[in-house]
């Protein structure tokens, strides 16, 4: 991961003993793909849509079943419609997102505010400041 991405995962319940299962309805793959069309993936068992580098979605299968889902956003380009893309991807499949150990209910209010709140912000609003305090 790049230091001006601000990642998340997806999950399906808010019980995070439970054991995971994640299902994603074609129909919202079909509909992602139109801002972020399927990118090359550099294992088998990934699936990634859009560029690896900038803002994408990776599904994550072992034996042909879907255990995790993450989400990167390049802060240095991320478009409020990208935003609201991702938000209606992970409603459409009743997920949740999983940030810092904490489950949230996907809204554009809460990943910006996670945004505001990550390192990779932090590095885009002032590269060398962060860099420095390191």
């Amino acid at each position: 991961m790049a230091i001006w991405q601000f990642s998340f995962y997806l999950t399906d319940n808010s019980d995070s003993d439970q054991v995971q299962v994640i299902n994603v309805q074609e129909e919202s793959l079909k509909n992602i793909s139109n801002i972020f069309p399927l990118g090359e993936s550099w294992h088998k068992d990934l699936v990634v849509y859009g560029n690896n580098d900038k803002t994408c979605i990776i599904l994550s299968y072992e034996n042909n079943i879907l255990q995790e889902v993450l989400i990167k956003i390049d802060l240095r380009s991320a478009t409020k419609n990208e935003l609201i893309m991702i938000v209606e991807f992970i409603k459409a499949n009743n997920l949740k997102i999983v940030c810092d150990t904490m489950i949230y209910e996907p809204t554009i209010k809460k990943i910006i505010e996670l945004i505001k709140k990550s390192n990779a912000y932090k590095f885009c609003e002032n590269p060398q400041e962060f860099l420095n305090a390191k």
